[in-house]
C-alpha cells in the first residue's frame, strides 16, 4: 500500500492516503479495546472493555521494560537523533555499517541488544511511539527524537511498562542455530545444498536459504508435508529437492533414534472440524503464463492487468521458491540493492529507488524486498 501512495501524482492525495495509512498502523499497534478506537473515531465514546476483542480476551501481558526503553533511548541519544527506527535497531544489534562512526561503535550501547530479534525491536520502538516517550520527525525520511519524557526514562526516574503478545510468546518455537545438537546434520544439509547447486551451477542460496537448512536440522521434517512449514519450501522446491533433503533428514534421525520435532511448528487445532475450502493463490494464472516465456507485458495484456499487478503476482512466488531471481532480474544487482535496504530499511520502495537511481527498476527492488520480508537470505 506504501508503494501505491508514494508514487502517486497528486501530493494532496499522497498526503490525505499516507494520513490513513498512519490511523490504520495506530489502529493495528495501539494496545487498548478494538471497539473503544472504532467509535472514538466516529467522535462516538464507549466506556468500558467489549470483552470480545483481542485485547479484552486477555490475548497481551504487561510486562516491565525499563531496561529495553532505556537501551532504545540511549541509542537514538547515541546516534546523535539522525537516524530512524531501522538504522537505529541494526546499531543496537552491533550492525558494522559505515555510517556508524567509529566513536559511535565505542559505546556500550552498540550492539547491546543483540539478545532480541528485529522484530521485538521493532516493537519496542513503536510501543515508545505510541506512550510520547519517543517522537518521529514529520520529515520526508523521519527520524527519531528523544523528548522531555525520553531523558525521565534515561535518568530511571521513570519507569516502561509495555505490552507483550501472550500468543507470540507461547508459540515461539526454540529453533535454535548451529548447536551441538544439530551442527553434524546442519553440516550435511550444507553439503548437499552445495552438490546440488555445483551440479546446478547456480549460486548455493539460490537452491535454499540457511534459514531453511537450520529450520529442517532443528524440526527434521520427514514427509513432504512436513517439508511444507519449513520456510523456503514450496510445491516447486518440495518436488524438486525435497527427496534429497529427505533422505538426509532420515538417515540422521534413525542413526541418532530421534523422531520429527515438526509438532513445534504445527498450527493450533481449528475449532471448527469442518475443512476449510482453499482459494487458490492470487496471480497463479500470471505464474503460469510466464513459465509459458510470455513476458510481463503480454501476461499483462493478455489478462487486461496493469503491467505493475503482474510484477506483484510474480515476486510473491518468490519466498516459496516456484520463482527465482534469476528468472526475473539480472542477480548482478542484487548486492547494490541489499545494501540500500541495510541503509533505508524496506518500508518505502520509493526512497530505495531515489538511492539506487535510474538503472534499478522497481519490479527488481521489489523482488530483493520480497525475499528479504520472508527473512530468506538473498
Amino acid at each position: 500500500m506504501r508503494y501505491f501512495i508514494d508514487n502517486g501524482s497528486d501530493p494532496d492525495h499522497t498526503s490525505h492516503m499516507l494520513g490513513k495509512l498512519e490511523k490504520m498502523a495506530d489502529f493495528a499497534e495501539t494496545h487498548k479495546c478494538r471497539r473503544q478506537q472504532l467509535l472514538n473515531y466516529f467522535n462516538e465514546e464507549h466506556t468500558g472493555m467489549c470483552n470480545s476483542c483481542d485485547y479484552c480476551l486477555n490475548k497481551y501481558t504487561v510486562t516491565d521494560a525499563t531496561v529495553e526503553a532505556q537501551k532504545a533511548l540511549s541509542a537514538v541519544a547515541r546516534l546523535n537523533e539522525r537516524f530512524g527506527i531501522k538504522t537505529t535497531i541494526d546499531y543496537l544489534r552491533g550492525a558494522n555499517l559505515r555510517k556508524f562512526t567509529p566513536q559511535q561503535k565505542e559505546f556500550k550501547t552498540w550492539g547491546i541488544g543483540k539478545d532480541l530479534p528485529e522484530a521485538e525491536w521493532m516493537n519496542i520502538f513503536n510501543q515508545l511511539l505510541l506512550q510520547n516517550l519517543l517522537e518521529l520527525s514529520a520529515s520526508q525520511y523521519p527520524v527519531l527524537k528523544l523528548n522531555r519524557q525520553s531523558y525521565e526514562v534515561l535518568k530511571g526516574k521513570l519507569n516502561v511498562q509495555m505490552l507483550k503478545d501472550q500468543d507470540s510468546v507461547n508459540q515461539r518455537i526454540p529453533v535454535t542455530g548451529e548447536t551441538s545438537e544439530n551442527a553434524e546434520l546442519l553440516a550435511s544439509l550444507r553439503k548437499l545444498r552445495r552438490l546440488i547447486a555445483d551440479s546446478e551451477g547456480v549460486p548455493a542460496y539460490m537452491v535454499l536459504g540457511d534459514s531453511s537448512l537450520i529450520g529442517m536440522a532443528s524440526l527434521l521434517p520427514l514427509t513432504s508435508d512436513h517439508l511444507s512449514l519449513i520456510t523456503g519450501f514450496g510445491d516447486y522446491k518440495i518436488k524438486k529437492y525435497g527427496d534429497a533433503f529427505l533422505g538426509v533428514i532420515r538417515s540422521w534421525c534413525k542413526t541418532q533414534g530421534l523422531e520429527s520435532r515438526i509438532h513445534l511448528k504445527m498450527p493450533k487445532t481449528r475449532k471448527s472440524s469442518a475443512p476449510k475450502q482453499l482459494k487458490p493463490k492470487p496471480g497463479l494464472q500470471s505464474l503460469e503464463l510466464f513459465k509459458q516465456g510470455k513476458t510481463i507485458r503480454q501476461i499483462a495484456d493478455e489478462r487486461q492487468l496493469s503491467s505493475v499487478t503482474v510484477e506483484q503476482h510474480l515476486t510473491s512466488f518468490l519466498p516459496s521458491g516456484e520463482l527465482t531471481l534469476p528468472e526475473l532480474m539480472d542477480v548482478t544487482k542484487v548486492p547494490d540493492i541489499l545494501e540500500a535496504i541495510r541503509t533505508h530499511g524496506i518500508s518505502s520502495l520509493k526512497t530505495l529507488k531515489v538511492h539506487l537511481g535510474e538503472h534499478f527498476s522497481y519490479f527488481e527492488i521489489k523482488a530483493v524486498v520480497e525475499l528479504e520480508k520472508a527473512k530468506i537470505t538473498v
